[in-house]
């Protein structure tokens, strides 16, 4: 006779749904923090960006997004900057990473 089968009925019922959603979690079935919003932001990429309407659009942009301006590039129409790896900038931006 098994340990489990010593149990109560209730407490076996307890100890299965424990262990089935244990078996859940570490399968990748379910996320520990699923709905949870991540505390790490995302990291930031060095980039440049361009606008047709110039640099300051850029720059608005770039801060929009949650970006960090760090350089502004007046005869190219935009800014070198710091912008997170996931953000979305509309398609009228061209943003260029400027590294590996």
């Amino acid at each position: 006779m098994t340990e489990t089968a010593a149990l109560p009925p209730a407490r076996r019922f307890v100890l299965a749904g424990a262990l089935a959603v244990a078996l859940s979690v570490l399968s990748g079935g379910l996320s520990p923090t699923a709905g949870a919003r991540p505390n790490a932001p995302s990291p930031l990429i060095r980039v440049v960006v361009t606008s047709a309407t110039g640099w300051s659009d850029a720059a608005a942009a770039v801060i929009a997004a949650g970006g960090n301006v760090l350089d502004q590039l007046p005869l190219a129409g935009g800014v070198s900057a710091d912008l997170p790896r996931d953000a979305v900038l509309a398609p009228s931006y061209i943003v260029a990473p400027t590294g590996p």
